[in-house]
């Protein structure tokens, strides 16, 4: 996970150009050529090109919740190839995997994917600081994308892109970018793909999720608070994990119980902790 301060990382709008005829075939050529002379570089890197995963590298393939306090923009964008039109989209949630925005718009011709997906992330900027909220995770699962934001001197045939996300980025109190698996980012992609999968060409910016995802969604999100699974996770012991997941309500009195019949009273900072807090349980929980 890589993270910018906001000194470290920046707004601007590009309108596509379509090109029609000979210009166009020439264009599209033109842009081929380029993408198959990255190639080598890119192979040599250990990154993919289209970004599909890291080579070599076990990526999580669940949606993984943030910490209290930022909201996980999930991002996209179908690139199918420069002569056609990209459905992008992105997905917003918090550490509850409650879904607090979601977007879909229709991109002109973009040269390659990893354009396509830095546009998307500019896009994306754009709308949450537009929402005022102030502290985000970009999660993409194209690869190039993310290696070219974090070392974007290495990636000159985008600067313009990765200036303009740079200035973007100024807008937010923390932000990070993170490079995530494909199935990790099913709902962002699928939203992304309906466009022209489904024909769905109008663009919006909504509250909560799409309907026809909502199945998805509780999925991810009934996995547990994603507060308490990263605490548990860097604090709690093994048999306090054990015991919550077998909790249903949580069972204070049955917790509280649990840790005087330990053999050594459980846990002294634990045990302390819930003598003295009014609802019966450690205030973290």
């Amino acid at each position: 996970m890589m993270r910018w301060s906001t000194s470290q990382v920046v707004i601007g709008h590009y309108r596509g150009h379509i090109n029609r005829g000979c210009e166009n075939r020439t264009r599209v050529n033109l842009s081929v050529q380029a993408v198959e002379e990255e190639r080598p570089w890119l192979n040599a890197q250990q990154v993919d090109t289209y970004g599909t995963c890291f080579r070599g590298t076990s990526l999580d393939p669940e949606w993984s919740p943030p910490d209290i306090g930022v909201v996980k923009c999930n991002v996209n964008a179908d690139w199918r190839n420069a002569a056609v039109m990209s459905g992008v989209a992105w997905v917003a949630r918090d550490c509850y995997g409650s879904v607090l925005y979601h977007a879909r718009e229709v991109f002109t011709g973009s040269s390659n994917r990893i354009m396509a997906e830095l546009r998307c992330i500019l896009w994306a900027l754009q709308s949450l600081r537009d929402l005022r909220l102030e502290n985000v995770i970009i999660s993409s699962d194209c690869q190039a994308a993310i290696a070219a934001l974090y070392n974007p001197r290495d990636w000159p045939r985008y600067r313009m892109w990765l200036d303009a996300i740079s200035r973007a980025a100024k807008s937010f109190r923390f932000i990070n970018f993170e490079l995530v698996s494909c199935p990790a980012n099913f709902i962002a992609r699928d939203i992304a793909e309906s466009v022209i999968r489904d024909g769905r060409f109008n663009s919006y910016l909504a509250a909560r999720g799409p309907v026809w995802l909502q199945y998805q969604l509780r999925s991810e999100a009934q996995r547990g608070p994603a507060w308490l699974q990263y605490q548990l996770r860097s604090e709690a012991p093994a048999w306090l994990n054990n015991l919550l997941r077998s909790e249903p309500q949580g069972g204070p009195a049955r917790f509280h119980n649990r840790l005087s019949n330990e053999p050594q009273g459980g846990p002294a900072w634990l045990y302390n902790r819930f003598r003295s807090e009014a609802q019966a349980g450690p205030a973290w929980l």
